[in-house]
């Protein structure tokens, strides 16, 4: 989990503040793509709070040959997203 810059998100006739992101590589092919689940949470009393958003997206190409020489994925994934991780 990393905490990301803030930005607000439209769920359910309500505006709510992502400030969390997870990653979990689901599935990799070992071959040509890996496929990550993402979520977007919440913040409840300075922690990571309720799930806001979620989906998968699927990595494959050069991001996927690169992968191979960087084990985390955090950085391709928020790009894909549009987030920025909080150092």
């Amino acid at each position: 989990m990393k905490k990301i810059q803030p930005f607000n998100i439209w769920v359910n006739g309500k505006t709510l503040i992502a400030r969390y992101m997870t990653l979990v590589c689901n599935n990799d092919n070992l071959l040509n793509q890996a496929v990550f689940y993402w979520s977007f949470l919440d913040e409840q009393g300075g922690k990571a709070g309720n799930k806001i958003a979620d989906g998968n997206i699927t990595m494959t190409g050069q991001a996927y040959d690169d992968w191979a020489t960087n084990p985390e994925a955090w950085a391709w994934a928020s790009g894909q997203l549009g987030v920025t991780i909080i150092p």
